[in-house]
């Protein structure tokens, strides 16, 4: 199978933009991102994003809500958010169970402030 460099870049820019739509600041005296993982509520973030009480989150349309730490699992750096919102645009989300060593993956998030930052790597193992 033969892709070009252009159609390769054409596929990165077209998930970079689809996965944007879901993408949220959060902020708790620091900033930081995070993804709507339902379009009920619920937010999922790293857990050193959401350590405090007061929780700001910016939605995708620019509102800005009061979120709070429903979850969170400082191991593993994650944590769930929940802000009293319906109809929010969820994350599409990919199946891992089926990845294997060579395919792509992407992350986003708003790094140090630089807003909607996406980086793109390949698996190199699995487990």
């Amino acid at each position: 199978m033969t892709i070009t460099a252009d159609l390769f870049s054409e596929g990165l820019a077209e998930a970079i933009d689809r996965g944007g739509r879901s993408l949220v600041h959060i902020q708790d005296g620091n900033r930081g991102a995070g993804s709507v993982w339902h379009a009920d509520g619920l937010i999922v973030t790293n857990a050193h994003v959401a350590r405090g009480n007061s929780i700001r989150v910016t939605l995708p349309d620019g509102r800005q809500v009061r979120g709070r730490v429903l979850a969170g699992e400082p191991d593993l750096d994650l944590a769930a958010i929940g802000v009293e919102e319906t109809g929010l645009p969820a994350a599409e989300l990919g199946d891992s169970q089926g990845l294997r060593p060579g395919e792509m993956v992407m992350s986003m998030g708003h790094p140090w402030g630089v807003e909607g930052a996406a980086t793109a790597g390949g698996v190199i193992g699995l487990g």
